[in-house]
């Protein structure tokens, strides 16, 4: 009777490793998912679930933020391998002041013209290069999406959605 339980509890534990063990790959698809389709600008990007999902998976520390003309940028260690896409690095802005002032770690605002509600990541790339990854992979026709070259992180190519928003 001892041994019996014994094989239960084995058989138990071997059933919650194999679920624990396959959770993850599920997680990091579910990720893809949302960032791929932030990326899209099919709807207007909404960067603050994705940046504490990076954050979350320690690809980068929230106070080496490099700020600049109201967005933030981190490098992604290590990279983000985003649908056969190496990035290393994302950028991200707001207009919501309640954003700003909630998450100011994330998020900030400088005088002068915003950049939107914005989501970006850099690749080393070329921006042909990612321009074909994006029409593969991005739906949408990837109408509204940015590629270009050097424009967050010097010698680099970022693909990104951006969007102003009207607020009352």
């Amino acid at each position: 009777m001892h041994v019996h339980r014994l094989d239960r509890l084995g058989t138990g534990l071997l059933v919650l490793l194999v679920c624990v063990s396959t959770a993850a790959p599920a997680a990091d698809d579910a990720l893809s998912a949302h960032l791929l389709r932030q990326l899209s600008c099919i709807d207007p990007p909404s960067p603050l679930a994705s940046l504490i999902a990076l954050e979350n998976q320690g690809r980068f520390d929230v106070s080496e933020g490099e700020r600049r003309d109201s967005a933030t940028c981190w490098a992604l260690k290590p990279a983000l391998d985003l649908a056969d896409m190496t990035f290393d690095h994302v950028c991200a802005s707001t207009e919501d002041p309640l954003l700003i002032s909630q998450f100011p770690a994330f998020f900030w605002r400088s005088p002068g013209t915003s950049p939107g509600e914005t989501l970006v990541f850099t690749t080393t790339q070329t921006a042909p290069t990612v321009a074909a990854w994006a029409d593969a992979n991005l739906g949408n026709d990837a109408k509204g999406v940015g590629i270009a070259a050097g424009g967050w992180i010097d010698g680099e190519t970022d693909v990104g959605c951006s969007r102003t928003l009207v607020w009352p």
